[in-house]
């Protein structure tokens, strides 16, 4: 009979960083599709004008906030090109952090970054939802 194998805690802290490090670079792709789907939805929102399409406040908002949260997205991914380019990552690593508050700090970008994007699409399409609301508003009334 073999004796239980029990992982040691740094292999296993390592295991579960990796596995973070997994699902936010999962959840930086879905909140890039989201954005992208946002500015996809204000090209079908958008009213004809005239002399061409015309954006209300709303849409307008909306469209500062997803270019904001692109740009974030870019900025992130540009940070991770700069980061592993001088040979570190911006990944959580057990091996050389120990359990400091540099451990916590090292991801501590690309975390900020993601929150940062996810919150500002979240606050786009608040105004989208908006937008909808009072387009159902005005076809209640008229």
């Amino acid at each position: 009979m073999t004796p239980l194998q029990v992982p040691s805690p740094a292999s296993l802290r390592s295991e579960v960083m990796d596995d973070v490090v997994r699902q936010l670079t999962r959840l930086s792709d879905i909140v890039r599709h989201l954005a992208f789907a946002g500015i996809a939805c204000i090209w079908v929102l958008r009213s004809g004008g005239r002399f061409g399409p015309v954006l209300t406040i709303e849409l307008t908002v909306a469209a500062f906030f997803l270019i904001c949260a692109l740009g974030t997205d870019l900025l992130e991914a540009g940070l991770r090109v700069v980061v592993s380019a001088r040979g570190g990552t911006l990944s959580l690593d057990a091996d050389e952090s120990g359990m400091g508050w540099r451990y916590w700090i090292k991801g501590s970008p690309e975390r900020v970054l993601l929150f940062l994007k996810l919150g500002l699409v979240v606050m786009a399409y608040l105004w989208l939802v908006a937008h909808i609301f009072g387009l159902i508003a005005t076809l209640q009334v008229t």
